[in-house]
């Protein structure tokens, strides 16, 4: 008769309970955070309708729109790499880097504006920052990615000041940078391995002309959103984190983009940005840089005539242009030039709404852009 040695009874032992061990194992839970202010919750108003955003994302239809916000749409897209990501989406109306930081506005009478509501001005309420720093804290490891967007509304007084000056613009910038400086090196060193995509503001009536706003305060909105996007590409390199750039494909396309309110994106804006994320996300991924582009489309083209798309992208990009009309779909591809500029044209045949992808690929990066327009 032969003999068990101990050495076969421990092997005996794995076999019977490997297969038991294998089928408990399961794929650790990833978070995405989303930290910011209104554009993050997803507020915006279209059609005579309050949207509050989506906060937890389960709203399907409300979500596939883009009535729910840009984050619901990244999300979805995170999903469906990794289906067991959680999303937490910290951001509240109203926020600006001093209530980030600390809960008091750095303009006291912006309170409220952007949807707002007390949550950033509750006093028994915590910081934004110390919320984020605690989750991070709470999760090692686990959360990746994490979006920032902040800082819109230090410079919202700009749009609503009787008189601004470019003194205005400059003290804003000087106040964003410490704030924004601070909020980033913090989070950074909290999660030192996630991917991080910093994003910068938009001019919310770009493209409106003078009918709308006076010239000289669309130029400071203008000067503003230039300096924020300075200042956030330069601490995206410092931190070794990703820059997204929305003030490019907004350029412009207030009418396309911002919806009735005339500060937040409408559903198609916020497609839009969700578009502009997931190229940052992907680019910082591939670790190559984003690429970005800006359009012009006619708003209103009679049936039968030429229509044309003007992309401004990276130089040499290749450009790929889809129409959609009802069910007919027609493709464009061109290459832009050494100055970035591409052009494609196309004539509608029925009247009614023309859905428009504008895709431009450089450097191992890409991005689509949705938009409109009127045939007929």
């Amino acid at each position: 008769m032969s003999r068990v040695t101990p050495l076969g009874i421990l092997i005996l032992f794995l076999a019977a309970f490997a297969p038991a061990c294998a089928a408990t194992q399961h794929t650790p839970i990833r978070y995405y955070l989303a930290l910011g202010d209104s554009l993050t919750v997803g507020t915006h108003v279209q059609g005579g309708i309050q949207y509050s955003g989506d906060r937890t994302c389960r709203q399907r239809v409300l979500d596939r729109t883009g009535n729910g916000g840009w984050v619901c749409i990244f999300y979805r897209n995170l999903r469906k790499k990794v289906s067991t990501t959680r999303l937490v989406n910290l951001a509240l109306n109203g926020e600006d880097t001093c209530s980030f930081i600390a809960i008091t506005s750095c303009n006291a009478n912006l309170r409220g504006v952007g949807g707002g509501s007390a949550p950033p001005y509750d006093p028994t309420k915590e910081p934004q920052l110390q919320a984020a720093l605690a989750f991070l804290k709470a999760h090692p490891g686990s959360v990746d990615p994490i979006t920032l967007e902040i800082g819109a509304n230090d410079f919202l007084e700009l749009a609503l000041s009787s008189s601004p000056t470019l003194s205005d613009v400059v003290t804003a910038e000087r106040r964003f940078q410490a704030n924004y400086d601070r909020i980033v090196a913090q989070v950074h060193a909290a999660a030192p391995h996630a991917h991080l995509i910093l994003f910068d503001a938009y001019n919310p009536v770009s493209g409106l002309g003078s009918g709308f706003i006076d010239q000289g305060r669309s130029t400071l909105l203008d000067t503003a959103v230039t300096a924020m996007a300075a200042i956030v590409s330069s601490e995206a390199s410092r931190r070794h984190a990703t820059f997204a750039d929305l003030s490019v494909p907004f350029h412009g396309q207030a009418a396309e983009y911002v919806g009735d309110d005339h500060i937040h994106p409408n559903a198609l804006g916020q497609r839009a940005v969700a578009a502009v994320m997931w190229s940052a996300y992907r680019a910082a991924l591939a670790r190559v840089t984003p690429v970005t582009e800006s359009f012009h489309v006619r708003s209103a083209v009679p049936v039968g005539s030429r229509a044309t798309v003007t992309i401004h992208t990276a130089p040499q990009a290749a450009v790929r242009v889809v129409f959609r009309e009802g069910a007919a779909r027609s493709i464009r591809r061109t290459t832009a030039g050494a100055g970035g500029t591409a052009t494609v044209t196309w004539r509608p045949r029925t009247a009614g709404t023309v859905t428009v992808s504008l895709c431009s690929t450089a450097g191992g990066s890409s991005l689509c852009l949705p938009a409109t327009f009127q045939a007929g």
